[in-house]
């Protein structure tokens, strides 16, 4: 969290939340930036309950050496709060592909004790795309009982649309997936940019 970043709400304490909000903020954590428990304390009294870290690159995570290394210290420093960890994959991962990059990831998860790990779906183009189902179906196996959620995504730049774009395509991936573990995530940013 950039230093400058004031989480704190003056005058309210996480109790004068809405109940309806109560254990469902959370905060993502830029790239750019490493967490720490001081941090993670002060997001901790604002009334946070989540907590949001990018994945190592893929290289780090097909490296058991640095992937064990990275989830630790990422555990010691959220197990001081009682912040809940979401883990967000690397943007270009291609399921169904990257067999040694999603082992990593799936041990990345256990050890850091996250609770979510999203993922964007519907990455591979549609002749690939029962490799991808296979590939989720054996990561949701790997992290249980932490949840896989599938996301929706946006174009970086005009382009062609791509399936991932599309939240129904998302949700019909999450079906055809069919664990129990694997949920859709809306992005609405991302939605928006893609609505009609």
């Amino acid at each position: 969290v950039p230093a400058q970043t004031n989480v704190a709400l003056p005058g309210v304490a996480p109790t004068d939340l809405p109940p309806a909000l109560r254990g469902r903020l959370g905060l993502d954590i830029p790239r750019e930036h490493w967490p720490t428990v001081p941090r993670l304390k002060a997001l901790e009294a604002a009334g946070f309950a989540w907590l949001q870290v990018h994945a190592p690159p893929k290289a780090v995570l097909a490296d058991p050496d640095a992937c064990a290394y990275h989830a630790t210290a990422l555990r010691a420093v959220t197990v001081p709060t009682s912040l809940r960890l979401v883990l967000h994959a690397p943007d270009q991962l291609m399921p169904g592909d990257e067999r040694d990059v999603l082992a990593g990831l799936a041990a990345h998860v256990n050890c850091a004790g996250a609770e979510i790990v999203v993922v964007h779906g519907a990455a591979q183009p549609p002749e690939h795309r029962d490799r991808e189902i296979a590939a989720l179906r054996e990561l949701a196996a790997a992290i249980a009982p932490a949840t896989l959620a599938l996301e929706n995504t946006a174009a970086t730049y005009p382009g062609p649309a791509q399936a991932g774009h599309d939240a129904l395509a998302i949700v019909r991936l999450v079906d055809d997936v069919g664990a129990a573990n694997v949920r859709a995530c809306l992005d609405i940013g991302h939605a928006n940019l893609h609505a009609t």
